[in-house]
């Protein structure tokens, strides 16, 4: 069975016993156990969504769209409710459970925080040349990084940041991290 699309596909995730992709023409299209493909709308048909994350602890799926929003379905799919809505683009949306903790990486110098389950998000501009691309974990450590290799640290599980690394001309768009003795290593190509 082929989805019944004529849009582009942008990501993919299997979750609760289905298959969801997310198209650039603003919708979430799931595959339920007969093999049926289902359209549901998110947000309006203009929308370029980008990115689907699940959350096994909430069971909520979240998707992002490049325009700068965040929706949130905890129906399986079916239903979206937007719960942030900013003017720049997010690049890359993760979860991190050790901190229970959503942190969406946008343009502008702008990172996006919830703490409460994907529920409420904080923004925060921390540097406007700079794009995030990225954020990554390690142990307490919440790191981003992105457009003129700059890189930003929280300790206190995003509530605030301190941008640690001035921008340069590479862009870091991934993110690997270690910890040898005291000290965290980050790789970033």
């Amino acid at each position: 069975d082929s989805l019944p699309t004529d849009a582009d596909v942008t990501d993919a995730i299997a979750a609760q016993d289905q298959l969801i992709v997310i198209t650039n023409d603003g919708a979430a299209w799931s595959k339920n156990a007969a093999g049926q493909w289902l359209r549901n709308e998110v947000g309006n048909k203009n929308l370029y969504l980008t990115q689907i994350h699940f959350s096994k602890a909430s069971e909520k799926f979240f998707v992002v769209t490049s325009s700068g929003e965040i929706y949130l379905s905890d129906d399986r799919s079916k239903h979206w409710a937007l719960v942030y809505s900013g003017s720049e683009p997010i690049n890359r949306l993760e979860y991190f459970d050790q901190l229970d903790v959503w942190v969406a990486a946008a343009d502008q110098g702008v990172l996006v925080i919830s703490a409460d389950g994907g529920n409420t998000w904080k923004r925060q501009r921390l540097h406007s040349q700079i794009s995030f691309e990225a954020v990554s974990l390690q142990g307490d450590c919440l790191m981003a990084v992105g457009g003129g290799g700059a890189m930003a640290i929280s300790w206190d599980q995003g509530q605030s940041w301190k941008l640690v690394k001035d921008p340069m001309p590479q862009v870091i768009q991934s993110l690997n991290s270690v910890k040898l003795n005291s000290e965290i290593y980050a790789v970033g190509s």
